[in-house]
């Protein structure tokens, strides 16, 4: 499994920021660090949440993400 972290924030107000968690249970964690799957999924998840922008993204074993 892996874990794709989105740092989005909004478009209409730009002071509000989070991160996004998207698992995936058929990719490796070398095929997610690549870019091609990670950014189409960004996208992917772009286009569902118009008034929120991906600012960057990275990719991770589940688990790991240390919650601020």
């Amino acid at each position: 499994m892996i874990e794709l972290i989105l740092s989005t924030c909004s478009i209409v107000s730009g002071a509000a920021c989070k991160d996004v968690s998207l698992i995936y249970s058929d990719i490796s964690l070398m095929q997610c660090q690549t870019g091609i799957m990670a950014q189409s999924e960004s996208a992917k998840w772009a286009n569902e949440h118009p008034n929120w922008r991906v600012e960057k993204y990275r990719c991770q074993v589940p688990g790991t993400f240390a919650k601020l």
